[in-house]
This record gives C-alpha cells, sequence and structure tokens, in this order.
C-alpha cells in the first residue's frame, strides 16, 4: 500500500484530499503545517507528501528542502492556490501561485498543482510519480 501525508493548513481541504485519497485504497495521514508535516514525515515515511506552500510555522518550499535533504526518495506533489496567468484574466495572486510553484519545483517538488485542481488532476500526478 502507498503511504500518502497531506500537508495544508486549511481544515476542508486536507479532508477533502485525505477522503478521496483514501477512497482510491491510500493510506493517508495529514498534517496542519509545516512543523508538524516533518514530524509526521519523519514518524511515518509516507511514499508520496502532498504539500501546500502558503502555511503557517513553516512554508511548503521550507518543508519541501527538509524532507529533500532526509530523503531523496520522497516523492513529493506540491499545491497552491491562485488564478491562471493570462491577459484576460490577471490577478495578482496567479503571480504569487506561479511564484511559490517554481520556488516549490527548485527546492524539489516532483509536480506541482494550481488550486483548485480537479480530483482526476491530483489522482493522475500521484500515479505517475507513484
Amino acid at each position: 500500500m502507498i503511504n500518502i501525508l497531506v500537508v495544508d493548513d486549511e481544515n476542508d481541504i486536507r479532508d477533502v484530499l485525505k477522503e478521496l485519497l483514501e477512497r482510491e485504497g491510500y493510506a493517508v495521514k495529514v498534517a496542519a503545517d509545516g512543523v508538524e508535516a516533518i514530524t509526521i514525515f519523519r514518524e511515518y515515511k509516507p511514499d508520496i507528501v502532498v504539500v501546500d506552500i502558503v502555511m503557517p510555522e513553516k512554508d511548503g518550499v521550507g518543508v519541501i528542502k527538509e524532507i529533500r535533504d532526509e530523503s531523496i526518495n520522497a516523492k513529493i506533489v506540491a499545491i497552491s492556490g491562485g488564478g491562471k496567468l493570462n491577459p484576460g484574466s490577471y490577478k495578482p495572486e496567479a503571480i504569487a501561485t506561479t511564484v511559490y510553484l517554481a520556488a516549490a519545483n527548485s527546492a524539489g517538488a516532483d509536480i506541482t498543482l494550481t488550486k483548485p485542481f480537479n480530483k482526476g488532476d491530483l489522482l493522475t500526478a500521484i500515479r505517475e510519480i507513484s
């Protein structure tokens, strides 16, 4: 069985992702922030980490760097909210999201997804890296 750690400071997102992944047959643990994520990562040794980027305590980029320092084999899906970048739908948060996800890639994320994403996108990402 594939073990997944979901890290997001938003309760609703954590709960939805946990339920979705468990329905697909994955074993799932959750963390509400980056500090908790590292503690659980060390104890649980998940195969895959799904981590939000903007969180209190320790952000997702810091989590990714720390995980990469400890485990080169862990697979990481970074997620962050925002809009799409195109001139017709410019939103300042879209630029922030693009920058956050680029930082996540640089830190060692295997795949990045922009919130909101559909369940198929997440499941495809999980299957690709597992």
